[in-house]
């Protein structure tokens, strides 16, 4: 009798097989009719799974040749492996970091509405520095729309109208006002993750953002490619961390902790 022939599988076949999975959960869950109490940790859920796959395609597509994108998606991946491990332990840890939204929300229009500030005066500063290097008739020209301009003060209804609803929100859904979001550190330090994020973050944040050492890069080819292996890894890991996270409590709990 002859034996059935042996099926051998790629790892990038198997992982591709999970990403196609994560996908199909994503738009399951988010088709999913729940009770309005479990409706905004549904939502939840998805953007979780969807940032998970969009980071991981950049990780993908930054391998190659782009590591600053590929480490990009590795440190969001690694924010986000902590996020859902602190959001799945429990019910409090789900609120806690949802009621962040608000504080989120609130701390975005407030800043919107310092750089409006800081650019309207920035802007009458230049015109009247420009104007003194001109002759006339731009001079005066310069000189007057930078007096109109400084009169009429800055456009800022739209960011404080959101900032008061962000405001109002907080207050309506008993959330602090002066609440500041959680940064990632303090939500690993909680799950007992630093000893994976502390090292890592601090890792991806040197090519990520413009320091000394990623301008350098920038001018040696080829001088972050023993690194892309282990960043590659590291993101697989994490997506595959999150996904299964999310898949087992879903199986565990359906949409919330109903048991």
């Amino acid at each position: 009798m002859a034996m059935a022939e042996e099926t051998h599988v790629s790892l990038e076949e198997a992982i591709a097989q999970v990403v196609a999975r994560m996908v199909k959960l994503t738009h399951d869950l988010a088709r999913t009719k729940v009770h309005d109490d479990y409706d905004w940790f549904r939502n939840m859920l998805v953007g979780i799974l969807i940032s998970t796959q969009q980071n991981y395609q950049a990780v993908l597509a930054g391998v190659p040749q782009k590591p600053m994108l590929a480490c990009w998606g590795a440190r969001n991946l690694l924010e986000l492996r902590v996020i859902t491990t602190y959001v799945l332990r429990s019910l409090d840890n789900a609120v806690d970091f949802i009621d962040d939204l608000a504080a989120d929300t609130r701390e975005f229009w407030e800043n919107i509405a310092k750089v409006g500030r800081f650019t309207h005066n920035e802007l009458i500063a230049e015109m009247r520095a420009t104007a003194m290097r001109e002759d006339e008739p731009l001079k005066s020209l310069l000189l007057r729309k930078a007096t109109e301009e400084e009169q009429a003060g800055p456009e800022l209804h739209g960011p404080e109208s959101e900032l008061h609803k962000a405001k109002q929100m907080m207050i309506a859904f008993g959330v602090d006002p002066t609440r500041k979001p959680k940064q990632g550190s303090v939500i690993a330090r909680e799950v007992e993750e630093s000893d994976r994020y502390g090292p890592r973050y601090k890792v991806l944040s040197k090519v990520v953002h413009p320091t000394s050492l990623s301008i350098a890069a920038q001018t040696s080819a080829g001088s972050l490619d023993e690194l892309m292996p282990l960043i590659s890894n590291e993101a697989q890991a994490d997506m595959l961390a999150i996904f299964y996270a999310v898949e087992e409590h879903i199986a565990a709990y359906g949409i919330g902790w109903q048991t």
